[in-house]
């Protein structure tokens, strides 16, 4: 189930730019939020060169679901194997009880939510939608889900008030960590002016240039100390960072090292169209 997950995760990311899921925001091959805005600015069409991204992304879901399968094999054959095995909190277990139940419902939604995805991709791939177009299909969906699920117009309209009310804390946590580190697509803004005419004077096309500020923007975000994501989801998790870092580090250099096999590749083919 592991790889499934990872998929499914991954799409979401490479697709729709959610930058939870870190490692396939940097592959991502349809990212509004980073792809789409560094190829922009380079003046290249919009997702194009998707092919070598796509094979990138497979090759680094590969390689994660491999690593993630070995560490969870030698934690089931010996618990002490775990990096948290000494912080985990024998009374802090959750009851199968807490779970939630699919239903039809649940079902019926998640196909309303695939249909919104496959739009946007087709939007965006065939009539160049960007932002606006791709936020009005995400409230269509999100008011569509709610019908499928049963829900009255009342009730559709209190929860995406409660669904905003999150935003408004991020908002502000945002405007404090642009301080430090600026988001995917700020780093895009502030690099690519930079980035796209270096590359025209050394010869490397700009394709290649969007690429590597891509990797290079992602990769790190699952590491970084100001990641306030990451930072979340240990806390979340009841992961200290040293054992995130120790558990990560093998697995970053692999994804590194892919990174610059995929840049070299694209370097000498001339990745595209310029």
């Amino acid at each position: 189930m592991i790889p499934v997950f990872l998929l499914i995760f991954g799409i979401m990311g490479a697709t729709l730019g959610f930058s939870e899921e870190t490692i396939v925001f940097s592959a991502g091959f349809m990212n509004p939020f980073a792809v789409g805005i560094a190829q922009g600015i380079a003046e290249l069409p919009t997702f194009s060169g998707m092919g070598l991204r796509v094979a990138l992304f497979i090759v680094l879901w590969l390689i994660t679901s491999a690593y993630i399968m070995r560490y969870a094999k030698k934690v089931k054959q010996d618990p002490t194997n775990s990096l948290v095995y000494s912080d985990i909190d024998k009374d802090d277990t959750t009851e199968a009880a807490s779970f939630v139940e699919m239903k039809k419902g649940h079902s019926i939604v998640g196909l309303v939510f695939l249909i919104g995805m496959c739009a946007i991709a087709f939007g965006v791939v065939k009539y160049g939608w960007y932002i606006q177009e791709i936020g009005a299909i995400f409230m269509t969906t999100g008011i569509n889900a709610g019908f499928a699920y049963g829900y009255s117009p009342s009730k559709i309209a209190d929860l995406f008030v409660a669904g905003a009310l999150p935003a408004v804390a991020m908002y502000v946590i945002q405007i404090i960590i642009n301080f430090i580190i600026p988001s995917g697509s700020g780093q895009a803004a502030a690099t690519m002016p930079i980035m796209v005419p270096l590359a025209d004077a050394v010869g490397i096309t700009r394709q290649t240039a969007v690429m590597a500020y891509q990797l290079g923007a992602g990769f790190m975000d699952s590491i970084m100390l100001t990641s306030g994501v990451l930072m979340a989801q240990l806390s979340i998790s009841k992961i200290p960072y040293n054992k995130w870092v120790r558990y990560l580090g093998p697995l970053m250099m692999i994804w590194l090292l892919t990174g610059v096999v995929f840049l070299v590749f694209a370097y000498y083919k001339l990745y595209g169209p310029f």
